[in-house]
């Protein structure tokens, strides 16, 4: 029985620095997700728009990902 799987949605999360932790001197990040991105956008896009949305904070961009939602069906 073959699946067919079908993408319904992608979120583009940019991890961003925002500071340090006093005791353990680790660095604290905070995510930022902006969903409704279009499924056929190329990792390219969707790279360049997060660094350009990403120059505009004033943390420290640390990751790039993206998390996409997808339908399986059988046939």
């Amino acid at each position: 029985m073959a699946i067919i799987k079908t993408t319904e949605g992608l979120t583009m999360q940019c991890r961003l620095q925002v500071g340090m932790d006093q005791e353990s001197g680790l660095p604290i990040y905070r995510n930022r997700n902006y969903s409704r991105v279009n499924p056929l956008a190329t990792d390219q896009d969707v790279y360049d728009v997060a660094t350009g949305l990403m120059d505009l904070q004033t943390h420290t961009l640390d990751a790039i990902k993206t998390v996409e939602t997808a339908g399986l069906l059988s046939e």
